[in-house]
């Protein structure tokens, strides 16, 4: 009887970690999905565009399982979050120094950071460079969506 009670104790040993990091995952990507949240209106009138109920709704719901990633408009949005954000320079490069402050200032560890610093590295060198800025933006936004998931720090997700 002993013996089960240290089995169990080692097993909540090892799971603990990955539950808690998995958890404090999903708070951080929250965390950095709000500050772009409050990014996006500031960048209706640079994008030239009125916000429809269309593009709003891919906005939210950016990280719900099959909701596609097609409209040019949003990777704008994206675009000019990014850039107000000054995470990115004007070709979409991500500038280190400054994501490293914003994922940290949103509550990730190094760890976190450096894995997602090389995720969006990772996604920038598989792009094949479409034909604009926004639609670059675009698909590196749907390849980091996919690392993230990868890890299980979607937030809102089980």
């Amino acid at each position: 009887m002993k013996e089960a009670g240290v089995r169990f104790k080692i097993l909540l040993f090892l799971i603990f970690p990955v539950v808690t990091g998995n958890f404090k995952g999903k708070q951080i990507m929250r965390s950095v999905a709000e500050t772009f949240g409050r990014t996006v209106f500031e960048c209706q009138n640079e994008v030239l565009m009125k916000f429809g109920s269309g593009i709003l709704n891919d906005i939210f719901r950016y990280w719900h399982e099959g909701q596609p990633l097609e409209d040019r408009d949003l990777g704008c949005i994206f675009r000019c979050i990014l850039l107000k954000l000054e995470l990115v320079n004007d070709n979409g490069r991500l500038i280190d120094a400054n994501a490293d402050g914003f994922f940290q200032a949103n509550g990730a560890d190094e760890s976190m950071t450096k894995h997602l610093i090389e995720l969006y590295h990772s996604c920038y060198q598989t792009m094949r460079f479409p034909q604009d800025d926004c639609m670059l933006i675009l698909e590196i936004g749907k390849c980091c969506r996919e690392g993230v998931r990868n890890a299980h720090w979607t937030p809102g997700s089980k």
